[in-house]
């Protein structure tokens, strides 16, 4: 599709048979990655679902000339991390970061799912998830948080005023990026830097460091 000076893909599935469910109950894995995921990782992308009997459709709407300009050498210095999701267990582990506040920034959806997860297990409140410098901007101007777990580079884009505001609020701040330690901008090169994927481990350890944990 094309209008607008702006290049549409659409891509639309179609499923039949008998035994679909028109009505389904439970929010699987596969509706939220297309109706949340998507939209979360590209900016303007549209993803849905939709079902009747015995059948299943799936339309999904991506924005193209928005992400034909961000070029490989963006993460190019990124090492990559087999991706996990975290399951939560009810293993007394959730004092860690009770009642604190966590900014999660992070622009790749499961991703950024996982660290919401790991939050939560240690009894956290989260700040977001958010995916863009200017929305994670917007939130520690307007209510700094009592910690912030943030990515490095969003889209192309470099975190680092971000890091300033933390930093000029007092706020905690953990990296958790594929950079390697000398690629992060010497101004924050002491930053506390956790490769992802982020364990619950590795967080509660990081809190600790801090001084924001509660004991155990």
């Amino acid at each position: 599709m094309v209008g607008n000076g702006a290049q549409t893909l659409r891509f639309r599935w179609l499923e039949s048979g008998k035994g679909i469910d028109p009505r389904p109950q439970r929010r699987r894995f596969g509706r939220d990655l297309i109706g949340r995921g998507l939209p979360y990782d590209f900016s303007g992308a549209v993803g849905s679902l939709s079902f009747g009997k015995d059948r299943v459709q799936c339309t999904i709407k991506l924005p193209v000339n928005q992400y034909a300009k961000v070029t490989l050498s963006a993460r190019g210095r990124q090492r990559t991390a087999p991706l996990r999701v975290t399951v939560m267990r009810a293993d007394g582990r959730g004092h860690v970061l009770n009642g604190r506040g966590v900014l999660v920034v992070e622009d790749q959806y499961l991703i950024a799912e996982d660290l919401r997860r790991v939050v939560i297990t240690f009894g956290g409140e989260v700040v977001g998830p958010v995916g863009q410098v200017s929305a994670a901007s917007e939130l520690v101007r307007r209510d700094p948080p009592d910690l912030a777990l943030v990515d490095i580079n969003l889209q192309g884009e470099t975190l680092y005023p971000v890091a300033e505001q933390l930093r000029e609020q007092k706020v905690p701040m953990i990296f958790a990026t594929g950079y390697d330690s000398p690629h992060v901008a010497p101004d924050f090169a002491e930053s506390l830097r956790l490769e992802k994927p982020v364990s619950t481990e590795s967080l509660a350890a990081a809190a600790r460091s801090l001084g924001i944990a509660h004991d155990l």
